[in-house]
């Protein structure tokens, strides 16, 4: 029995008329030995013409449409005929071998990208998700926890990734690698899936939480999932109320006072939202939690005198976070006007207070490091956003952002000050706990050269960071000037 003939790739070397053929071709330029002892016409292929099939054979392919292309013409001239073309089995014979190479292809690929990522995770991406200056047993020993649960947590091996790809796509701009993202992602929910479905303690589990974290944060920084990310951080809350809350004690693991944090840190970031989202989410669901949490947060062993400089995620004193949020979500218009305003006067007029004991950005001191001076500014950015927002509170104006203010009011003064001070340290740039105080100043500030330091901030922060975050908040602010100026 004649056995089948074996499906062959495409030649990459000779004329195209000996390549329709199928036949060996001497490559004797200009004329070939073949075509010319034939007296056929000897063409010869472009460069774009000798790309392997093997590269073809993904949909996703750059070169995916010019093989299609080929399929049917080749330089402008008709396909050949039924009897020049290989059979159907042998056609169905050669995309079998296409498609098990391409699957060959993408898990070699798989295999040679994933530690170069993760690599990414450790070198680049952790840095800016975790604040420089915090306690080096958060900032190294979150780290290495990670490492080591990555290796028998799945979800969390596929989260990291997706959070590392996701960011190389920021910096490269490259389609492939959002796909993959949202490839690694999917596959970390599936891993979560069946996490949660095991008979567990959930709430003992720090690779799963750990896990649900960096999926949060892949909404908020990264691209393509930023509306999952209130069904993430009910997860987190779930795990931490059966972890924590309720106990007569307060927080004894390092990597408890982390996750609560950041769990504060990303309510404040979706129920503050886009000051032109009128919407929004709403805070009423996460008010019993944030009480629970800032308590347990102040019962903690490893509260100090000043806790801000050991936080790891939020940096500011957790009652001004508290404060501009209630503010911000009271000039949106989702909170009635019961709460007590006697009392947020009070807080206001008291941070109010503490700007005015220094009027001057401070240099850093000898007894200081420069992160502390970070955070120290990121507060009294804080503070100045409150004062401000407070003003436009009591006359009750319509719902929506902020109005300008006048550029000789003080609050602003103070706010340009700081930005000066650090318009070029690309450590303060990269502090991802900066980036809502200088977008929100940005609908306060009414001179065009007051727009310009925000705006050239902001670019600061988006170069340095490629957060997702920060493009969003570019993209609302530039819009709500454009709309003002019409």
């Amino acid at each position: 029995m004649k056995r089948p003939a074996r499906a062959r790739l495409r030649t990459k070397t000779g004329c195209l008329t000996c390549r329709q053929r199928r036949v060996k071709c001497d490559e004797t330029l200009p004329v070939c030995q073949s075509c010319g002892s034939a007296n056929r016409e000897c063409r010869w292929p472009k460069q774009d013409d000798n790309i392997d099939r093997r590269f073809l054979s993904h949909h996703q392919s750059r070169h995916h449409k010019r093989v299609l292309d080929d399929d049917v013409s080749v330089d402008g001239q008709e396909a050949p005929n039924d009897d020049q073309l290989v059979t159907s089995v042998d056609r169905s014979q050669t995309l079998v071998l296409h498609s098990l190479e391409s699957a060959m292809a993408h898990q070699a690929m798989a295999d040679v990208l994933e530690p170069i990522i993760c690599r990414h995770f450790v070198d680049t991406y952790y840095g800016l998700i975790i604040l420089p200056g915090c306690h080096s047993g958060f900032y190294h020993g979150w780290l290495a926890e990670i490492l080591r649960l990555m290796a028998s947590h799945k979800s969390l091996y596929y989260s990291v990734l997706a959070c590392a790809t996701s960011h190389l796509h920021s910096i490269d701009e490259c389609v492939q690698m959002r796909e993959l993202a949202l490839t690694y992602y999917s596959r970390a929910i599936s891993k979560l899936s069946q996490l949660l479905v095991a008979p567990s303690h959930p709430e003992t589990n720090d690779g799963l939480l750990t896990s649900i974290i960096l999926l949060y944060i892949h909404g908020c920084m990264g691209w393509g999932t930023y509306s999952d990310i209130p069904r993430h951080l009910n997860a987190a809350m779930s795990i931490i109320a059966l972890r924590l809350l309720g106990r007569p004690m307060g927080i004894d693991r390092l990597f408890d006072y982390l996750a609560v944090e950041s769990v504060l840190y990303h309510i404040f970031h979706m129920a503050t939202g886009l000051w032109t989202d009128v919407s929004g989410s709403n805070y009423d669901s996460y008010i019993d939690f944030w009480y629970q949490a800032e308590n347990l947060l102040d019962r903690s062993s490893f509260t100090t005198d000043s806790r801000r400089l050991t936080s790891p995620v939020i940096g500011v004193p957790i009652a001004l976070f508290r404060l501009a949020l209630l503010l911000r979500q009271q000039r949106r218009n989702s909170l009635p006007i019961t709460m007590d305003l006697q009392s947020i006067q009070s807080e206001v007029l008291g941070y109010e207070m503490m700007l005015f004991v220094s009027q001057e950005p401070q240099s850093t001191p000898d007894n200081s490091t420069i992160q502390e001076d970070y955070y120290r500014d990121a507060g009294s950015l804080y503070a100045i956003i409150v004062s401000l927002l407070w003003r436009q509170m009591l006359p009750r104006i319509e719902p929506g952002p902020p109005l300008e203010v006048s550029g000789d009011c003080w609050q602003i003064r103070r706010a340009i000050q700081i930005f000066k001070k650090y318009e070029h340290d690309d450590g303060w740039a990269r502090c991802f706990i900066g980036n809502w105080p200088t977008y929100t100043l940005g609908f306060f500030v009414s001179t065009t050269e007051d727009k310009q330091v925000i705006k050239a901030e902001m670019q600061r922060r988006w170069d340095l960071t490629k957060f997702a975050q920060v493009n969003r908040y570019i993209g609302d602010l530039q819009g709500e000037w454009a709309a003002r100026q019409s």
